[in-house]
């Protein structure tokens, strides 16, 4: 996993100029001089408790996301399908595209249980008969654990917009592929015209029989999924359905 990281380069992230990093940047600065303003540290004995139960929740909350992390991968592994796969690699030009966006998952996952061990050590520091570290040395904690939290947030947002992306991306697809084109239309046509002259004697019961049979024979043979092939069976029952209109 971290030969993943080297090689795509996500340690970088932590420095590029992305969504998540301008939202840290900005993040910690508000937050740090806040404390200074507030001289937390002056008073930091005082705030022991309060750190104690804010870390407590962000592990407890670290950890549910952990779970959100995995059912994303598990939904993307079921959307990925060899067409919808083709569709993205040849819309970001790039033929890593999908391993990339796994990886992104697991990086998010990699740094949520580095904070997770980073904040318990912090508990344990905090509650220990430990002296009170310099400010130099709190200042640099303390900028570290904020930026750091508010990085993995900004960066479960930038994956969010991308999914957002996809998703949206999937649809049209789907959209272009259940549009028929003025070809296929004329070719239907075409076959109307002939079952016309092949079952002009016979009664319009007859002939849907007889072409929803043919029909549904040639689709169990071929190589498709079950689902694939009730939605073509489907089609050609509404098409060639009695009631014109149910066409």
């Amino acid at each position: 996993m971290i030969r993943k990281f080297i090689y795509y380069r996500k340690f970088r992230e932590y420095f590029g100029q992305d969504f998540e990093n301008v939202f840290a940047y900005i993040g910690t600065m508000i937050i740090v001089l806040a404390t200074h303003c507030l001289k937390v540290y002056d008073n930091l004995q005082n705030y022991v408790e309060v750190f104690n139960t804010l870390f407590s929740t962000l592990i407890g909350a670290f950890l549910g996301a952990l779970a959100l992390i995995f059912s994303g991968i598990v939904f993307w592994g079921s959307l990925f399908d060899e067409r919808f796969s083709a569709d993205i690699i040849r819309y970001t030009k790039d033929e890593e595209s999908i391993d990339k966006l796994y990886t992104s998952y697991l990086f998010l996952a990699f740094n949520i249980i580095e904070n997770i061990i980073a904040l318990l050590l912090v508990i344990l520091a905090i509650n220990s008969n430990l002296e009170k570290a310099s400010y130099i040395i709190y200042t640099i904690i303390e900028v570290i654990l904020v930026y750091w939290f508010l990085f993995i947030i900004g960066y479960v947002v930038a994956i969010m917009r991308n999914c957002v992306k996809l998703i949206k991306l999937k649809g049209y697809n789907q959209n272009v592929i259940n549009k028929k084109t003025i070809y296929e239309t004329a070719n239907e046509l075409r076959i109307d015209i002939i079952l016309e002259f092949l079952y002009r004697n016979v009664s319009e019961k007859e002939m849907h029989d007889d072409i929803m049979k043919i029909l549904n024979n040639r689709i169990d043979l071929m190589d498709k999924t079950d689902e694939e092939k009730q939605n073509l069976k489907h089609y050609f029952e509404k098409f060639y359905s009695i009631d014109d209109s149910a066409k």
